[in-house]
């Protein structure tokens, strides 16, 4: 399999995500990070393929659908069609005529790409919803809408193939990200966790963001996505410390006075949340100072302008954050084993204290050795990385992105110096894609210089 274009660290190929995907060896990548195209959102100009059915039939197409036109969110129409014979579709992922029907081709994707994923890989997949169509004028025109169906002679299971959306009607929200989620973890996924990506808020004094602006005036205007976070086994590789946060200057004066929230907030019938075993002890809430806290799963990320032409970009720090949490920075070139980060906390008690609102507690001993409501300095860092032993030396860990659109992944890629795999359909979209990763490598030799 030749690539459409290749650096030292990475490789893009040019073709249909499952047949490029069945090419590659099993086991192979350590994170996958994409964005598959949205359900019903909009055309991508990229012509029809063939799903599912007979690899070997004649196929013969007949297009379905309400005057043999599907309508979507974005008022185009667009044909799609079924091989009366063996059941094939004949369309885009993403213009599928059902919900279920496309939620079937990402599963029938992330088959393959649980494949070549690692035993101890994540995947990050971000998605949006969509709404269905606008609501016809009359109360015919509605109950015809709702019902439409269509039906062909053929095979038994094909006969019973209809383009009825369910329950779904006009103007609802479809619901996609989590069909999709539900399914692939019935499919045996490991579904971890639903990040928020907020691209705007309102109502909130520090940030508001920017979100594409709506005309519609019977709801509010959409202003995020979902991230999950999904793993092919119980445990996996993730290194949270990669991208740790500052604490707030309040949480670090709360510690340094030893708050315990709890037992001075006087709660008649006690502690509610125990947090007092936390904070009167140096050694943990000293601990926390020096590392920082794990993200939360909201993330604020500003959508970045785009200049060329691609409508769904994410900006660089989706793909980064999912980088330095999920892809190894080495591997072992033998086993392929990721090297974990092995790390330290010192501390040292600068002076000790009573806790403000009880001046004359006793102090005493805890079970680290500190005196009770001692403050304590500590320093958090990183001794080195596991060895597995193999002695073959290292190699970045690797990162696929089978929708690779403008190559957003690979250019985070090339920066944190972690190899990476592109899949993309469109030719525009891999010309740009090369385009721009020669410019983002030329530019890190010049700095290297």
């Amino acid at each position: 399999m030749t690539p459409y274009f290749e650096t030292e660290l990475g490789k893009l190929y040019h073709g249909h995500v499952l047949e490029v995907l069945r090419e590659l060896p099993s086991e192979a990548v350590h994170c996958v990070i994409t964005s598959p195209p949205y359900w019903g959102l909009r055309d991508y100009g990229i012509p029809p393929q063939i799903w599912d059915g007979d690899s070997e039939c004649e196929h013969d197409w007949r297009i379905v659908g309400s005057n043999k036109e599907l309508r979507f969110r974005t008022g185009e129409k667009v044909g799609n069609a079924f091989c009366k014979k063996c059941g094939a579709w004949l369309g885009s992922l993403g213009l599928e005529p059902t919900p279920d029907l496309y939620v079937a081709h990402i599963v029938q994707i992330f088959r393959e790409i649980r494949r070549v994923l690692r035993k101890d890989g994540t995947v990050w997949l971000n998605l949006g919803d969509s709404y269905m169509g606008a609501v016809p004028k009359t109360k015919e025109t509605y109950n015809q809408e709702i019902n439409r169906s269509t039906t062909w002679e053929g095979k038994d299971h094909i006969a019973t193939l209809k383009t009825k959306l369910h329950n779904l009607k006009p103007k609802d929200l479809c619901g996609i990200p989590w069909r999709v989620a539900l399914a692939l973890q019935t499919d045996g996924w490991w579904l971890r966790q639903d990040i928020i990506w907020v691209k705007a808020i309102s109502f909130c004094p520090t940030y508001s963001g920017s979100v594409m602006p709506e005309s519609v005036k019977d709801r509010f205007c959409n202003s995020y996505e979902h991230i999950f976070l999904l793993a092919k086994n119980i445990r996996y590789f993730f290194d949270l410390d990669a991208v740790r946060e500052k604490l707030q200057e309040s949480t670090i004066q709360r510690y340094q006075r030893n708050w315990d929230g709890d037992t001075q907030r006087g709660y008649v019938s006690g502690p509610q949340n125990h947090v007092d075993k936390w904070i009167s002890n140096p050694k943990k809430t000293q601990r926390s100072i020096a590392l920082g806290r794990a993200p939360r799963s909201v993330w604020a990320i500003n959508p970045q302008p785009f200049p060329e032409a691609h409508f769904a970009t994410f900006p660089m720090k989706l793909p980064e954050i999912a980088i330095k949490v999920g892809c190894p920075q080495w591997i072992c070139k033998k086993c392929g084993k990721a090297r974990e980060r092995i790390a330290k906390t010192e501390y040292d008690v600068l002076r000790k204290s009573r806790i403000q609102d009880q001046p004359k507690q006793k102090m005493r001993k805890d079970n680290f050795g500190f005196t009770k409501g001692a403050v304590a300095r500590s320093k958090h860092y990183t001794l080195g990385w596991t060895d597995c032993r193999c002695r073959a030396g290292w190699e970045p860990g690797i990162v696929l992105d089978p929708f690779m659109g403008a190559g957003t992944t690979a250019v985070v890629a090339e920066r944190l110096g972690r190899k990476w795999i592109g899949i993309e359909l469109s030719e525009p979209y891999c010309s740009m894609t090369k385009e721009r990763i020669k410019r983002e490598t030329q530019q890190l030799e010049l700095f290297r210089e």
